[in-house]
């Protein structure tokens, strides 16, 4: 490859043949390549800073984002912000911020990765620079807005992406596109269009070869089969993604891969207890060599939701204490967040129902309705909505206001406009059908309490007569 002169042209056909090489997972070939632009850079500046990019991105795809960012900080030193000076200079700078953002999502620190990626895309759009690196800046800060709820923001910025990247042709990024699109249709319970975009990642992944994204393709899959109450389908696509991520994936992703196939084998009670002992033990080993916030979040949730499963009341409701766990790691994602909220609620509740004194655990109760209600207002995620309206009839249910329950659990059924026979249906029919059981069992209880009264009041009044006559007798 003739890398004498840095021009245009050169860097996005460069770019497009790193990626073809790193994004299949050939991290030894990409480190060769990126060693060789080191040598060259002895020569020439601009190599020896794209060398620095090259080389952080090459950490962050393996997971290793520390050196990730002491790389970037080396390339900082190398070339300051107030040298920019050229169209190619600009660019490597957005690769920059980007790459800082791309570290900051993955830490969950989404303060930062905003201000990072807001730079790149502003310094390539101010300066009017149209390339394949504005696309995946543009992807990038859609997975912000992913990060933080804001799933409207995260489509508007993933459909600008897939236009940039079919201006230059980039198919393999076009994948990422597709597959944060499903993501946010996930979250949204839009299951046949994140299920559309889901298969169409995959597609472009099998096609260009790039088996570490490809296992996100199969994780969404594996999501949405489990949202739709297929919960085999949904074992088969984490497997299918923990199998690639065994081979091409970081720590990370395969921890994370563990965390679904487990989550899903204890959500749905599947009879896999050899599988579900091999994947908790593989899980915790590689989370006890990789811990970071997010892997002790999975950890906590995992602990939480083991016990709470148990048959033994003392070990069900000391899960409270790893799902508060959650709540006070740094790493807030939207979804372990709600997860642990609820099951809090639920334990809650429970300890309520069997002691109605306790004004503590009410005390408790509120605060987490009133973090759930928080959650719901600022995130556009369904699931929020519907777990809020759940927890609320429960709470009503139990106070004995069951007109107010039935009226939270119609408007939810309104609002979320789901008849697909999935897991959202089945989880609110659930709910309606205890709430209808509940009224049904306190009409008979008033139903008999008024015969009782009734008879009680007959036999009063013949009573009466019996004494009346009595006393009519002896005068």
């Amino acid at each position: 490859m003739n890398s004498g002169i840095i021009s245009d042209a050169w860097l996005d056909k460069f770019l497009k043949e790193f990626d073809n090489i790193i994004l299949k997972g050939k991290f030894k070939e990409a480190k060769q390549l990126i060693d060789e632009f080191k040598n060259k850079g002895k020569d020439n500046d601009k190599l020896y800073h794209l060398s620095l990019l090259l080389e952080s991105y090459w950490h962050i795809r393996k997971g290793n984002y520390k050196n990730g960012l002491s790389t970037l900080d080396m390339f900082q030193e190398a070339l300051p912000e107030e040298e920019i000076a050229d169209r190619i200079t600009l660019r490597l700078f957005a690769l920059f911020w980007d790459f800082s953002g791309l570290i900051a999502i993955r830490g969950s620190n989404c303060k930062d990765a905003r201000e990072s990626i807001e730079k790149g895309i502003s310094l390539l759009e101010s300066n009017e620079i149209q390339c394949p690196e504005l696309g995946t800046l543009y992807n990038d800060f859609a997975n912000h807005f992913i990060c933080i709820g804001n799933l409207n923001e995260a489509k508007k910025f993933l459909l600008k992406a897939i236009e940039v990247y079919q201006k230059f042709g980039v198919k393999l990024r076009m994948g990422h596109a597709y597959a944060n699109l499903s993501t946010v249709h996930l979250q949204l319970y839009n299951f046949d269009k994140a299920e559309e975009f889901a298969l169409k990642s995959e597609k472009l992944f099998k096609e260009t070869k790039a088996f570490q994204d490809l296992s996100y393709a199969y994780r969404n899959l594996g999501k949405i089969y489990a949202y739709r109450n297929k919960s085999r389908n949904a074992l088969k696509y984490h497997t299918k993604s923990l199998k690639l991520r065994k081979r091409f994936g970081t720590a990370g992703e395969k921890i994370e891969s563990l965390y679904y196939l487990l989550y899903t084998i204890l959500i749905f009670d599947l009879k896999e207890e050899k599988k579900k002992e091999a994947y908790w033990k593989e899980f915790q080993e590689l989370v006890k060599n990789n811990e970071n916030t997010k892997s002790k979040a999975l950890l906590h949730l995992l602990q939480g939701l083991f016990l709470k499963k148990s048959n033994e009341l003392q070990k069900m409701f000391s899960s409270a204490e790893y799902f508060k766990k959650v709540l006070e790691l740094p790493y807030q994602s939207l979804e372990f967040v709600y997860t642990s909220l609820t099951n809090l609620i639920e334990l809650d509740l429970l300890e309520l129902k069997a002691m109605p004194y306790r004004k503590d655990i009410l005390k408790e109760l509120q605060g987490y309705f009133q973090q759930l209600e928080k959650l719901s207002k600022e995130k556009e995620n369904k699931e929020l909505n519907l777990i809020q309206a759940i927890m609320q009839s429960r709470f009503l249910m139990m106070q004995k206001k069951y007109n107010e329950a039935l009226n939270i659990l119609e408007k939810a059924k309104r609002q979320l406009n789901t008849e697909d026979g999935g897991l959202i249906s089945k989880r609110l029919q659930d709910e309606f059908d205890k709430l209808f059981d509940k009224i049904q069992n306190w009409e008979e209880g008033v139903s008999k309490s008024q015969e009782m009264l009734n008879r009680l009041a007959n036999e009063e009044l013949i009573n009466y007569i019996r004494i009346a006559a009595n006393v009519t007798k002896s005068i």
